[in-house]
């Protein structure tokens, strides 16, 4: 149950770093 909490948590975190990354990619483009 930790580990699958622990992934879960990773891949959330990689998803909003994503995200944040792709907002400003798309901010410096404009």
């Amino acid at each position: 149950m930790q580990t699958t909490t622990k992934r879960d948590l990773c891949e959330k975190i990689v998803r909003n770093t994503n995200s944040s990354q792709l907002v400003v990619k798309e901010t410096v483009q404009m």
